[in-house]
């Protein structure tokens, strides 16, 4: 190949340690679309999918790599803060569901949500009316779960997977991610954010701010210029 693209500098570190491609390797991330707005009729669909009036949101599976087993583990230890997570994607993983892991957890029925998949006019709706979005992932390539809550000025949890870490900019609060006690750094994060409302405003401002540092178009013409340049 003449040139290897890749969403992030962490993917080109992580391939630079399986093979030297040199120069052939250039970054270029991707951007929450253009579609992604908040549509007329949000207080109808709000309704129809049942959104409580705090909420923690998460996109992703049950793949171990995604970390939402150790967010919802997290969310069952003493002390944690009492609000439902709806999760966005595939409820199943193998034998696990989502429902399973909550309950293994000790969570009361209903404390954790399945939304499966949604259109984009949901998709906006939910990530608009969350209290926190939370991307827990323990290898992760990009993270535009991040800059699509960054778009509507939803604060953001994450873990520090160097991806998410890069494509947060600082706009988010990063978990470490290393060591015994993941869950536990996870839910006590959760907790101190959602406690404090000065730092979930300031987060929501970084958060638009990050957001605006992404677009589609950019990406096209990086794209293009590459062509151009070889």
């Amino acid at each position: 190949a003449d040139a290897i693209v890749v969403p992030s500098h962490a993917v080109a570190e992580r391939l630079a340690d399986i093979v030297d491609l040199g120069d052939r390797v250039r970054v270029i991330g991707g951007a929450a679309s253009d579609d992604l707005i908040v549509p007329a009729d949000a207080d109808e669909r709000a309704e129809r999918l049942d959104l409580p009036a705090e909420y923690l949101l998460t996109i992703g599976t049950l793949d171990p790599r995604r970390g939402l087993t150790d967010l919802i583990t997290g969310l069952g230890l003493p002390g944690s803060p009492d609000i439902p997570l709806l999760v966005l994607g595939p409820d199943t993983w193998g034998e696990l569901t989502v429902a399973s892991v909550a309950d293994e957890a000790g969570l009361p029925e209903g404390r954790v949500r399945a939304l499966g998949v949604v259109d984009d006019a949901d998709l906006a709706v939910i990530l608009d009316r969350a209290t926190l979005f939370v991307h827990p992932g323990r290898h992760e390539g990009f993270g535009l779960p991040i800059i699509e809550a960054f778009r509507f000025g939803t604060p953001v949890v994450h873990s520090d997977d160097p991806a998410l870490v890069e494509v947060a900019g600082g706009a988010g609060v990063a978990v470490e991610l290393d060591g015994k006690g993941y869950p536990q750094r996870l839910a006590a994060a959760i907790g101190s954010t959602l406690a404090d409302t000065s730092r979930l405003d300031r987060l929501a401002v970084l958060a638009q701010d990050r957001e605006r540092a992404f677009s589609w178009r950019d990406s096209a013409e990086r794209v293009w210029q590459l062509h151009a340049d070889l």
